[in-house]
Parts: structure tokens; sequence; C-alpha cells
């Protein structure tokens, strides 16, 4: 690609023996480290003017001279390895994908972790533009499962507040997803079965479902509104 670029001339082929670069290319594999690089190339050089066509050749087997340079080839594996520098950015592919195998490693080991509910790939936070930056606050309080009437008791030294009645800890979750008392409201405005499907803010309906959760908290009975107030005091 670096000959096209600096070449005169405004059609190429690029021949290759190698039927599997040209399938990488062509299905856009870009999880193989070189191909967004050429196709990044290719697609510069044809807004430049270039015409530039592959062409798969025949392997080279059982033809002298490339036999000769097969056997060439080979000999250097034996040879020792050159100090030859490489560029960083050679290595920031594999480096990124790597570091987020081990982080996604390390956060499916906290399968128990309430935010893993939410969230359960690493790398695929997707924030929403069509919000304002006020109810993506509300929208993260949630996720974050954390209230005033759910975990005041850490700061006040009182037990852990408890549902006696459903013989359950009162959560986000709880108030949102599994309280008996609020079945109604919550048909009323959602019928989705988990905390992810309620706050999911990465799609245009986003701002309905924000929309019909802050109704429904709204509309929850008395008991419930320190909640309110914890998430969002103007109410």
């Amino acid at each position: 690609m670096d000959f096209i670029r600096h070449s005169k001339d405004s059609r190429f082929i690029v021949f290759s023996d190698s039927n599997s670069s040209l399938e990488a290319l062509s299905g856009f594999r870009i999880e193989l480290d070189l191909v967004p690089k050429v196709i990044k190339d290719y697609t510069s050089l044809i807004k430049a003017g270039k015409v530039i066509e592959f062409c798969l050749i025949p392997s080279h087997v059982n033809i002298p001279g490339n036999d000769r340079a097969d056997t060439a080839a080979k000999a250097a594996v034996c040879l020792p390895v050159t100090g030859k520098k490489l560029q960083a950015s050679e290595f920031k592919p594999g480096t990124s994908r790597l570091c987020l195998e081990e982080w996604q490693d390390i956060w499916n080991s906290a399968a128990n972790n309430k935010l893993h509910a939410i969230c359960p790939t690493v790398g695929k936070s997707v924030h929403n533009n069509l919000i304002s930056r006020r109810d993506a606050v509300i929208v993260n309080t949630l996720k974050i499962g954390d209230s005033h009437l759910t975990h005041s008791y850490l700061l006040s030294g009182e037990d852990q507040p408890i549902r006696t009645k459903y013989d359950t800890v009162l959560t986000v979750k709880h108030i949102l997803l599994d309280c008996p008392e609020l079945l109604d409201v919550r048909l009323k405005y959602f019928t989705a079965s988990s905390l992810k499907d309620i706050l999911q803010v990465s799609t245009i309906k986003a701002s309905l479902v924000l929309l019909k959760t802050l109704i429904f908290i709204i509309n929850c009975s008395t008991c419930y509104q320190y909640f309110i107030v914890a998430i969002n005091p103007s109410l």
C-alpha cells in the first residue's frame, strides 16, 4: 500500500497466493491485526483516485524456481533472531484484546456482584446522548442500586432494612422488579424481567423506558418516598 501511495500510476493489481488473506479482507475480519490497517489504507487510496484490484494466483508448489524460494525462506527459520525494532502500534491490537479478555475473566468471576446482571460484558457500555445528564445520573444510581432507603443504615449504624412481610432485604431490585405490592403499577408501565431490561439506555427507546420507570417510582406507595428523594431530590 505504501508503494501504491507514492506511485504516480493510478491503476494497480495486487497479486497474492494467500487465499485466507484475501478472504479476510473481503470479509472485513477486523479482529485480525493487519486487516483494519489494510482496509483503511485501501479506502484512503481509492478516495485519492487510485484503482486497486486484488488477484489470487495459484500456489507455487512444484514450480522449480518457487520451490527454491520456499527452501530458502524455510532455512531462515534456523537463523538467529535479529534485534530489529517494531513500532509500538504493532502490539496495540493484540495487547488490547488480551487486556479485555483478562478483564472479562475477572468480571465473570464476580457473577454475584449486583452490577454483573446490569452489564455482563465489559468494554461495551453505551451512553445515550438523547437523555439529559440529570436523567443519566438517575439511571446510573439505579444501576448501582444505592438509595437513602436501602443504604442509609450504613451511615446511621442501624440494621439493614427488611421487608418482613416478604422476608427479604429491601433493595432497588425489590422495589423495581420483585415487590408484590407494586405489581399492578409495574405491569402498567413495563413488563421487563430484569433490571438490565428496565434500565437499558443504549437504544433510542431508552428515554421512554426511563420515563416509565420514573412515573412508576412516583406512583409507588408512601413507604418508598425516601427512595424517590434519594435518586431525585426535586420530586
